[in-house]
């Protein structure tokens, strides 16, 4: 966001939850939560309430100052707490950190699908209800006019459209 905000990045994609109101943006999708866990794990045919809260967590906190991603921040504001046994940088780093072991790790729903693909995880439904995820493009409103970067959201609508 730092970056858009300089006029350093043209485009973020992000969730509606983290977007300047003051800047333009656009619906890209929605997408559900799910978790994952190794494919041999105790867990890998799913999981109650208790034992979500039992198990050991891989989560993802970005940058320096550690922000929380969405999920994390829901966990805090609604009082579910679980054991932090990994902290990762990065969503595609939550497979490394649950392979081999018994943790679990919630991210979204599509990206959760992309790695079950090709890694030896499991994906899951949260045992309660977890609210949907928005996914927005969004500029810095100086930029709006530009014809490259209209013709860059377009191709982010397009693509996001046929996920």
């Amino acid at each position: 966001m730092d970056l858009l905000e300089r006029g350093e990045a043209d485009l973020i994609i992000t969730i509606e939850s983290y977007v300047r109101g003051d800047f333009p943006q656009t619906h890209l999708f929605d997408d559900d939560h799910s978790l994952i866990c190794w494919r041999e794990s105790a867990h890998r045919n799913g999981v109650s309430m208790d034992a979500f809260c039992a198990a050991g967590h891989a989560m993802t906190y970005f940058g320096p100052t550690r922000a929380a991603a969405f999920s994390e921040v829901y966990f805090e504001t609604h009082g579910i707490e679980r054991r932090a046994d990994v902290l990762v940088p990065s969503f595609a780093m939550l497979p490394g950190a649950v392979i081999g072991t018994d943790r679990l790790a919630t991210m979204q729903s599509r990206f959760a699908e992309y790695f079950a693909r090709t890694l030896p995880i499991e994906v899951l439904p949260l045992p309660f209800e977890f609210p949907k995820v928005r996914e927005v493009a969004q500029w810095h409103s100086k930029r709006g006019q530009d014809a490259g970067l209209q013709w860059l959201v377009q191709v982010v609508r397009e693509h996001a459209a046929r996920l």
